[in-house]
């Protein structure tokens, strides 16, 4: 790479690429230089073309400064492996991923992040002359800057757009899920109209993924936010009271201890209508015929008719359950969420590292998983280091794995999402 930069530190890695802490040395000051895999880690890098078209672009970034994006300050691509990479300046901060994380994220942070990054996205879109979702939403990528303003949130401008690999129609769904994985962070408040206002506007963008543009999508979420922002919680109104004039008897009973009572009736049917169901789905069940496993011993000979069908020797599964060492692949979702608390062997392209808001567990995300409910590989922390148990997942992040456990129904907002766990790293094998 260019000699004027010099390696300090890494700093980040993933399947997209590798970020360096560096050294102008024409400056001297700390800048952060990132390499992409444009076709993946391990594909090679860009043909003379695309170089040409890479470097074009690169002159053109380094003259635009906006609020939101790292200032360009060079690039170009590897003269011996042909991958691209950029040099940006350094900026201090925490990145929105550990925010997330840790849920230290309020519902303004994320309403200012939504707007930062659409405003970025139309500011590039008119100095390009087309519309797209110019800026990064990988978690990992979003810095909020340390200042005063803890609303100062910087993004990169994403060079997979300018080598044109990502289709148009996946701007709404990036956005989309950009937006939920923002809310994962902020703690669900029941009633809260910001936050229905968000969650609204996240379900009309999943509703037209190729028909919404960026344009429709900042008027959508300014309206979404105005017209359920400032709505005042509501109150409950009492009727007026109509007093029957000859009433002679008068309840000496509590409001409290009617309602009360009410309570606990309702707590009450609500048990026996449970108990009844419990007791017909034994019957149910009770009525079914057994499963049959293959027989040990061979059966005697003239005992049986031979016009009639022995009996089956495999075992009858349910049409989303799984059979013994059957793989389901990581995106098979409803198929998953159907073994809760059974064995499984999923399978898919390890992409991130997650931890959970409590800190006592640790997802491998798969590369492309960032719906909510997506499923995910996890192992919970024990007594030992996590940055440990962090740098063993480590290994397989960026590769094709086949991991063996428990499937746990998780919680993603309102979402259903399977969690595969493991005890142990051993569970999991790297098949590409």
């Amino acid at each position: 790479m260019n000699d004027r930069f010099q390696i300090d530190d890494l700093m980040s890695q993933g399947p997209e690429g590798i970020v360096f802490r560096a050294t102008d040395r024409q400056t001297s000051a700390a800048v952060a230089l990132r390499r992409y895999f444009p076709f993946g880690k391990g594909c090679g890098g860009l043909d003379e073309d695309a170089r040409t078209a890479y470097a074009e672009s690169l002159e053109g970034l380094s003259s635009l400064k906006h609020p939101c994006l790292r200032q360009v300050l060079g690039g170009g691509c590897d003269e011996i492996d042909h991958l691209p990479y950029i040099v940006t300046e350094w900026v201090d901060g925490e990145s929105v991923e550990m925010l997330v994380s840790h849920a230290m994220l309020g519902l303004d942070d994320v309403t200012n992040l939504l707007k930062s990054a659409l405003d970025a996205s139309l500011w590039l879109s008119d100095v390009f002359q087309k519309e797209s979702l110019w800026i990064e939403t990988e978690l990992s990528t979003v810095i909020r800057r340390s200042s005063e303003n803890s609303g100062d949130f910087i993004f990169w401008i994403s060079p997979i757009k300018w080598l044109g690999v990502t289709g148009p129609d996946h701007d709404m769904k990036q956005l989309a899920g950009f937006a939920t994985q923002l809310l994962h962070g902020v703690p669900m408040m029941v009633g809260n109209a910001k936050q229905t206002g968000i969650v609204r506007w996240i379900e009309w963008l999943r509703a037209a993924p190729k028909t919404a543009t960026l344009t429709q999508a900042r008027e959508k979420l300014t309206n979404h936010l105005q017209s359920t922002g400032g709505a005042p919680m509501r109150k409950l109104i009492t009727p007026p009271k109509h007093e029957k004039p000859n009433s002679q008897r008068k309840s000496h009973r509590r409001p409290g201890a009617i309602l009360y009572a009410n309570l606990l009736l309702g707590m009450l049917v609500i048990g026996l209508g449970y108990y009844s169901h419990q007791v017909k789905q034994a019957r149910v069940d009770g009525k079914k015929p057994a499963v049959h496993h293959k027989a040990t011993k061979p059966l005697a000979k003239n005992t049986a008719n031979k016009n009639e069908k022995a009996p089956r020797a495999d075992v009858a599964f349910a049409a989303d359950e799984a059979a013994p060492g059957e793989l389901i692949e990581w995106d098979n979702h409803s198929k998953l969420l159907a073994n809760n608390r059974r064995k499984v062997t999923v399978e898919g392209p390890a992409g991130r590292i997650d931890q959970s808001k409590s800190g006592k567990t640790l997802y491998l995300v798969f590369f492309g998983g960032d719906k909510p409910e997506s499923s995910r590989v996890g192992i919970r922390l024990g007594k030992g280091s996590p940055d440990k148990m962090r740098s063993e997942l480590g290994a397989f992040v960026g590769k094709k794995i086949r991991a063996s456990g428990e499937v746990k129904k998780e919680m993603q907002g309102n979402l259903s999402s399977p969690a595969v766990m493991i005890n142990d790293v051993s569970a999991i094998q790297i098949i590409d």
